[in-house]
C-alpha cells in the first residue's frame, strides 16, 4: 500500500477512535462537574495537574528519544535499545515518585488534595509506561491499536468513576478510578508492545551515556514546557482560591481530553521525517512535513471555530449555571489548545533534525514570559490571566519551532492551506451562529457545512478524497 494510502487509512481510523474516545473523555469531566462542587472540583483537578506534572518532567525527553532511535533499526538492536529506554524511564519516575511523596508533607495544600496525591501516586509509574511504549507501536504502523486501547482505558475510567459516583464515595474514589484504568492499560500496552518488539528490564552502560547525551536538553525543555504548559493550575492555587481552579479547570478539563489527537497524528508521520533526514532526503523530508501540517490545519481551525461560537451552551451542558464564568475561558484556551496541535509536528521534528538544543532556550523564553505573567497578572486577573499567559506561551513556542524547521530544512506550512480553510471556517461560524437547535446538532451541520467548504475550495482534492474513500483495511495496513 502506498504512503498516501497507509496514511489515509491509519488517519481514518485514528479520527474515529478519537471522536469515541473524546466523547468518553467529555462525559467523564461531565460525571465529576456534576458530581463535585466548583471547590472540590479545584482539588480534584489540582491533584491530577499535579501528577501529570511530576510525569512530564519524569520523561525527561525519552519518548522522543526512543521514536527517534528505533525509527530506522533492525529488529535486534531496536530491542536492545528499547530495553534501555524503558528501564531508565521506570527508573527515573520511581525516583519523582519518591520525591513527591517526600514532599507532600510540605506542601501548602489542605489535606483532601494530600491525600489525593497519596491515592493517585502510582500513576506516575502507568503513565510514563504508556508514553514511552507508543514508539514501539508508531514504529510498526500499529497507532490503530494504540488507539482502541486508549478507548477502552476512557471507558473503563467512565464506568469506574460512575460506580464511585452512585455509592457517593467522594473524591478519593474518583481519582482512584483514574489510577485502575491508566494501570489496565498499561498492562494491554506492555503485551501488545512485547509482541512487536521483545524488550527486557535492563540497561547497559553504553545506552546509559548515549541516552544520558540526548536526553539533557530534552530534559531541560521538558521542564520549561512544563511551567507554561501545566504550570496555571499550580499558579492559580497559589495566588487565588482553589474554587478559582475549579472554574478554571471546568474548561481545561473538556479541552484535555482533545489534546491527544496531536500527538497520535504526528506518531504517523514521525518514522517517515526521521528515515527521510537521516537519509539527508530534503525534500522528501519537506513533502512529508507540509502535507501533514495540511491535515492538521484543516482539523484544528474547524475544531477552534465550534468551542468559540458553542462555548456558552457547551458549558452549560457540561458543567452547569455554577462554571458560567468557564464558557469564556474554553474560548480563550481552545485557541490555546490549537496552538498546541500546530506545534506538535515542529516541536518534534526538531528532534529528529538534532536541534534541541537550540529550542531549549526558546522554551526557556516561554517559561520566564509565562512566570512572570503567572506572577503579575494571576493576583489581579485571577484565570483570565492564566489563560490568556497560557495562549502568548504556546504562542512563542509554535513561532520559534517552526522558524527552526524553516531555517534547518526549508519545510513550512503552506500559508493557502490556512487561508482556504480559515475562510470555510468563517462560513461555518456564521452557519452555526444563526442556529438555534442543540449545540451538537449545531456542531454537526457546521462540519458538515466546512467539509463542503473545503473540498469546493480544493484544500483537499476531490480526486485525492476519491481514492481515500477506496482504501480497504483488507489491503494490509
Amino acid at each position: 500500500m502506498s504512503l498516501a494510502k497507509k496514511l489515509a487509512w491509519l488517519t481514518g481510523v485514528q479520527i474515529l477512535t478519537r471522536v469515541f474516545s473524546i466523547g468518553l473523555g467529555v462525559f467523564l469531566v461531565y460525571q465529576v462537574l456534576h458530581y463535585l462542587d466548583p471547590s472540590n472540583f479545584g482539588r480534584y483537578s489540582l491533584v491530577l495537574s499535579i501528577i501529570q506534572i511530576v510525569v512530564t518532567v519524569a520523561d525527561l525527553g525519552l519518548y522522543l528519544i526512543a521514536t527517534k532511535e528505533i525509527a530506522g533499526k533492525d529488529h535486534g538492536t531496536s530491542s536492545k535499545y528499547f530495553s534501555s529506554i524503558i528501564t531508565f524511564r521506570i527508573l527515573s519516575s520511581a525516583l519523582f515518585l519518591f520525591v513527591l511523596l517526600a514532599t507532600i508533607p510540605f506542601l501548602s495544600y489542605d489535606r483532601t488534595v494530600k491525600l489525593g496525591l497519596v491515592f493517585t501516586s502510582l500513576m506516575i509509574i502507568s503513565l510514563s509506561m504508556n508514553q514511552v511504549l507508543m514508539s514501539i507501536f508508531q514504529k510498526h504502523h500499529r497507532t490503530n491499536s494504540l488507539a482502541v486501547i486508549e478507548l477502552l482505558a476512557k471507558a473503563a475510567m467512565v464506568v469506574f468513576t460512575q460506580l464511585s459516583i452512585m455509592y457517593g464515595l467522594g473524591i478519593y474514589y474518583l481519582l482512584q478510578a483514574l489510577s485502575v484504568a491508566t494501570l489496565l492499560q498499561t498492562v494491554a500496552l506492555l503485551v501488545l508492545a512485547y509482541r512487536q518488539i521483545p524488550f527486557s528490564f535492563e540497561i547497559s552502560k553504553e545506552s546509559l551515556r548515549n541516552v544520558a547525551k540526548q536526553a539533557w536538553p530534552l530534559a531541560l525543555s521538558v521542564i520549561f514546557t512544563t511551567v507554561f504548559f501545566r504550570g496555571d493550575s499550580l499558579a492559580l492555587s497559589w495566588l487565588r482560591p482553589v474554587r478559582d481552579v475549579g472554574i478554571y479547570n471546568a474548561s481545561f478539563r473538556i479541552l484535555e481530553t482533545l489534546s491527544g489527537f496531536p500527538i497520535l497524528f504526528v506518531g504517523l508521520v514521525l518514522p517517515y521525517l526521521a528515515s527521510t533526514y537521516s537519509e539527508k532526503n530534503l525534500v522528501g523530508f519537506r513533502h512529508y512535513f507540509t502535507r501533514a501540517f495540511d491535515a492538521v490545519i484543516v482539523i484544528t481551525l474547524p475544531m477552534i471555530t465550534t468551542f468559540i461560537v458553542l462555548s456558552q451552551p457547551i458549558i452549560n451542558f457540561i458543567a452547569g449555571p455554577e462554571y458560567h464564568d468557564s464558557a469564556h475561558l474554553l474560548q480563550i484556551l481552545m485557541i490555546g489548545t490549537g496552538l498546541l496541535y500546530f506545534i506538535a509536528l515542529p516541536a518534534h521534528a526538531i528532534t529528529l533534525i538534532g536541534k534541541q538544543k537550540l529550542m531549549m532556550y526558546f522554551y526557556l523564553g516561554a517559561a520566564l514570559v509565562a512566570s512572570l505573567g503567572y506572577y503579575f497578572f494571576i493576583p489581579r486577573y485571577g484565570y483570565w490571566a492564566a489563560a490568556w499567559v497560557v495562549v502568548v506561551a504556546q504562542l512563542i513556542v509554535f513561532l520559534s519551532s517552526q522558524g527552526i524547521i524553516w531555517y534547518s530544512t526549508g519545510a513550512l506550512p503552506r500559508f493557502v492551506t490556512f487561508l482556504k480553510s480559515l475562510i470555510g471556517c468563517v462560513i461555518m461560524g456564521i452557519v452555526m451562529s444563526k442556529l438555534t437547535m442543540p449545540f451538537w446538532v449545531v456542531a454537526m451541520i457546521g462540519g458538515g457545512v466546512y467539509g463542503a467548504c473545503v473540498v469546493a475550495l480544493g484544500v483537499i482534492p476531490f480526486h485525492e478524497l476519491r481514492s481515500w474513500m477506496r482504501v480497504q483495511k483488507e489491503e494490509g495496513v
